[in-house]
């Protein structure tokens, strides 16, 4: 796997791991959390998506749209 182009602090033992890489062929955008072992060694787990590049525009038009949400609600006041 391609190292993260992002990586996102989920809680103290877990992180987001966002890349880009190929699976059987197709290109990907893999959202994976990843755990820490043994002091500070990051594994992979099974949680996470993977879906096909092609579907990362209306991911991301989704995301600014429950982001849009949440800000309205206050549930991002103390967050830029």
């Amino acid at each position: 796997m391609n190292e993260p182009l992002a990586v996102i602090p989920k809680n103290a033992r877990e992180v987001i791991h966002v890349s880009l890489t190929v699976i059987g062929g197709c290109n990907v955008i893999d959202l994976r959390v990843h755990e820490v072992i043994r002091g500070n060694k990051l594994v992979p787990t099974e949680k996470g998506i993977a879906m096909d590049m092609k579907k990362l525009p209306a991911f991301v038009t989704a995301l600014r749209k429950v982001e849009r949400y949440a800000r309205k609600a206050g549930l991002l006041d103390d967050i830029k």
